[in-house]
C-alpha cells in the first residue's frame, strides 16, 4: 500500500495543475491556412503539434514533482503487533537521601539500583510508549512519551543527585503533578505512573497532593507507588570508600502512598530492602497487560527514488525536444 506523508500537498499540487492547463487552453488558439488549390497539396497524417506535445510531458513532470514533494511512502500492512496499549510515566525521586545505601553488604546506592531496575523495566515493556519524570524540591520532565527506548534507558542510567538544582527535599505533590501533565493527553486505552520516593514530601510543596490525585483521577490515570528503604537502618558511603549508618530518618511515608494509589486505582508497594525493587517492577509488569491488536509498527519504506528519477527523465526529455530537436526557444 502507498500512502503520502503530506496528502494535503496532493490536492494543491494537483488543484495548481488543472489551473494551469486550463489557462493555457484559453491562451491557445488555432491557426488556420487557407489555399488556393487544396486538391494539390500531398495528403498527410495529422499529427499533434510540438507544443502540444511539450505541454504534455511539461504536465507529466509537474505531476511527478507533486507527487514527489508529497513524500510517497510504502506501507508493509502486514507488520501488526501485539501491544499493552498503555503509556507510563516513570517518576522519580533524585533528592539526596536516595543515596543512602540498606544493605552494607551491597555498596549499591538506592538511586543506583532504582535506575538499573528502571532500565529493566523499561526493556521489557518493548512496545509501550514510556517517559521520565525526576523530582526532588522541585520537578523536571525529562523525557516525554516515547518509544526510543535505547534514548530513554540512557537518559536513566546517566541520572545523578543534584539534577534538580535543589535536593534537599521531597515534593511529591510536584512530581506526580509532572507526571499527570504528560499524560493528559494521552489517546491510550491505559495511563499508568509509576513514583518512586524514598521519603515525605515536605510541607512547602507548592502543590496540593490531593490536588494531584483528583486530577489524576479526572484524566483516569492510575499511579502505582513505590516506598525505598522502610528500615530506619540506612547507610552512607565516605569518600574514602567505608560505609557507616547515616544520621537522620530515611523512611518513605507509606501511609501518604497507600493514599495515592488507593485513591487511583493503583498499588502500592514497599521495598525495605533495595535488592526487591526488581521483584516489584515484575510484578507492576504484570499487572500492566491491555493486549490487543494495533499497527503501532508499520513499517514504512521511503519511496523518493521511484518519483525522482522519473522526474529527472521527463525534464531531460523536455530539454532535448524543445532545444536541441525542434530549436524552440526557451
Amino acid at each position: 500500500m502507498i500512502t503520502f506523508a503530506y496528502p494535503w500537498v496532493l490536492a494543491i499540487g494537483f488543484l495548481s495543475l488543472i489551473a494551469w492547463l486550463f489557462f493555457a487552453h484559453l491562451r491557445k488558439f488555432a491557426i488556420v491556412y487557407r489555399y488556393s488549390q487544396p486538391s494539390t497539396l500531398a495528403p498527410h497524417t495529422q499529427q499533434l503539434p510540438a507544443a502540444t506535445k511539450l505541454l504534455i510531458v511539461r504536465s507529466l513532470f509537474f505531476a511527478t514533482l507533486v507527487l514527489l514533494a508529497a513524500r510517497p511512502q510504502k506501507i508493509d500492512e502486514k507488520s501488526r503487533v501485539k501491544v499493552d496499549g498503555i503509556d507510563i510515566i516513570l517518576a522519580l525521586d533524585v533528592s539526596r537521601s536516595m543515596i543512602a545505601i540498606d544493605d552494607p553488604r551491597d555498596p549499591r546506592s538506592r538511586i543506583e539500583i532504582a535506575k538499573k531496575e528502571a532500565c529493566s523495566f523499561i526493556n521489557r515493556r518493548e512496545n509501550d510508549a514510556i517517559g521520565l519524570v525526576i523530582f526532588a524540591a522541585d520537578a523536571l520532565s525529562l523525557c516525554p512519551l516515547t518509544l526510543d527506548k535505547k534514548l530513554l534507558t540512557e537518559l536513566t542510567s546517566e541520572l545523578l543527585i543534584g539534577r534538580v538544582i535543589d535536593d534537599t527535599n521531597t515534593f511529591i505533590g510536584s512530581g506526580l503533578a509532572t507526571a499527570i501533565n504528560r499524560l493528559r493527553n494521552s489517546k491510550a486505552k491505559s495511563k499508568v505512573i509509576v513514583l518512586i520516593t524514598d521519603g515525605a514530601s515536605a510541607p512547602t510543596d507548592p502543590f496540593d497532593l490531593n490536588q494531584a490525585i483528583e486530577i489524576a483521577n479526572i484524566f483516569k490515570i492510575k499511579v502505582h507507588t513505590i516506598g525505598i528503604g522502610s528500615s530506619s537502618e540506612a547507610y552512607t558511603k565516605l569518600p574514602d570508600g567505608r560505609i557507616v549508618r547515616a544520621a537522620g530518618d530515611f523512611q518513605p511515608d507509606m501511609r501518604t502512598l497507600k493514599k495515592i494509589a488507593d485513591k487511583t486505582g493503583g498499588s502500592c508497594f514497599e521495598a525495605k530492602k533495595t535488592s526487591e525493587l526488581e521483584t516489584i517492577y515484575k510484578k507492576i509488569d504484570e499487572l500492566e497487560k491491555t493486549n490487543y491488536e494495533t499497527t503501532l509498527y508499520a513499517r514504512k519504506d521511503e519511496l523518493f527514488l521511484w518519483f525522482a528519477i522519473p522526474a529527472l527523465l521527463l525534464f531531460v526529455i523536455e530539454f532535448v525536444l524543445k532545444i536541441l530537436l525542434w530549436r524552440m526557444p526557451i
